[in-house]
């Protein structure tokens, strides 16, 4: 059994390693939130294109009515 002086050099030891240890920790999740971060920005981009090119559609869409428009008799 562990003597008192042993328990508190432990509690001791882990107060003095506890922002080491912290570090080593966060260490993993800064790493995934920087994966997480890239992942949002390159999903962004590709909404942005995908914005770009459903306006560009509607645009079509909207030349290919007025032309229907002009063209078909009015009843």
């Amino acid at each position: 059994m562990a003597t008192l002086d042993q328990r508190v050099a432990d509690i001791e030891y882990l107060v003095a390693h506890l922002p080491e240890d912290l570090d080593a920790r966060f260490a993993g999740i800064h790493t995934k939130m920087a994966e997480l971060r890239e992942a949002a920005a390159i999903q962004t981009h590709r909404l942005g294109i995908m914005d770009a090119r459903l306006s560009r559609v509607e645009k079509s869409i909207q030349d290919i009515v007025k032309l229907l428009d002009e063209r078909l008799p009015k009843a």
